[in-house]
């Protein structure tokens, strides 16, 4: 039977600001459609979303879609704008994994990338007083609470940095978004889809 999986984000899932064909989600399907895999990847990121936000959606565009597996990817606009701590974005985390375990669906956990600090300050919401240094530390303690929540988890954290091509700061070049779905396909295959 064909394997569904859903991707639950941000910008970063939505693939900002190359549109979803070049998201990692994307690029996944395309590249797992070529190679004879019949697997149907849906997209459910939204630029600029937090957790709470997500959490508001997540029955209608995880549960009520009935897959496999969701990959659930946040934390970020949530230090951003100064509007929860990791502790209060991994409750929300918790609560959809959550959701998702009760329906039967697997959950996999995604750390966030570290933010470029210099270049974050120079191009994204310039002026806005956003203290990039404080945001990595958040992302930090929140990729902790995911490593330690015993689930299923990919550490995009620890593996970005081996490209490290950052847009603006946040969001990854094109070919930043094509390492994604490349680690991701070697995680399907190895770990998670048989």
């Amino acid at each position: 039977m064909k394997k569904k999986i859903v991707f639950m984000g941000n910008s970063l899932v939505n693939g900002f600001p190359f549109g979803r064909t070049k998201s990692f989600p994307g690029v996944m399907r395309r590249k797992m459609k070529a190679a004879g895999q019949d697997i149907n990847i849906v997209n459910c990121g939204v630029n600029g979303e937090s957790s709470v936000q997500m959490l508001r959606r997540f029955d209608t565009d995880v549960i009520s879609r009935t897959p496999d597996y969701v990959f659930i990817s946040c934390g970020v606009n949530d230090f951003i704008y100064r509007e929860r701590g990791p502790r209060e974005v991994f409750e929300n985390i918790e609560t959809m994994s959550k959701m998702a375990e009760s329906a039967g669906i697997k959950v996999v956990l995604m750390t966030p990338p570290f933010v470029h600090e210099e270049m974050a300050t120079r191009i994204w919401l310039v002026g806005c007083g956003i203290d990039y240094a404080k945001v990595n530390t958040q992302i930090s303690a929140l990729r902790q609470l995911i490593i330690g929540s015993g689930r299923e988890y990919f550490d995009l954290h620890a593996i970005y940095p081996e490209c490290g091509e950052y847009l603006d700061g946040l969001h990854p070049t094109e070919s930043g978004y094509e390492f994604i779905a490349d680690r991701l396909i070697q995680l399907l295959e190895e770990r998670l889809i048989k």
